[in-house]
């Protein structure tokens, strides 16, 4: 099953997960995934040239039927689009495997979808009660975490 994203400029991506595409990303990234524990694959793809990279190769069919370069593939990720094609590659990843791991990974992303609302909401809560009201301390708020998955 394949799975979709849009990038910034509202291109649409197919994600899906073959044998043939862990070589592929073997020879195009290094990493390889096929062998890589969970959470040691959620580490090497929380680095987001890394994940763009593997994204790279999982569209690089794709974009080549429209005339994009790696490069310009990679513009058109911003944050929205990072978090939907991190999202797209671990379902992707997930229909992959077999039925016992991808209950697995598929609970590692809703693990991680929550745990970053909750570091959100926390990290709005605190800087609506610091000193009283938003902002009043001058310093700039702490940085969130971005769409990297841990195992459970």
């Amino acid at each position: 099953m394949a799975r979709e994203f849009a990038d910034a400029a509202g291109r649409k991506w197919s994600l899906s997960v073959t044998a043939a595409d862990l070589t592929a990303i073997r020879e195009g990234t290094g990493l390889t995934v096929g062998k890589m524990a969970l959470d040691k694959l959620a580490e090497e793809l929380s680095d987001p040239e890394q994940l763009v990279a593997v994204l790279w190769v999982l569209v690089e069919d794709q974009a080549a039927k429209v005339g994009l370069t790696p490069e310009q593939f990679a513009r058109g990720l911003d944050g929205d689009a990072m978090e939907a094609a991190t999202l797209g590659f671990w379902r992707a990843w997930a229909d992959f495997c077999p039925p016992h791991p991808r209950r697995l990974i598929l609970g590692m992303v809703d693990k991680m979808l929550e745990d970053q609302r909750a570091a959100v909401d926390k990290a709005m809560e605190t800087l609506l009660t610091s000193n009283g009201s938003a902002g009043s301390s001058g310093a700039p708020p702490a940085s969130t975490p971005g769409p990297t998955p841990s195992a459970p």
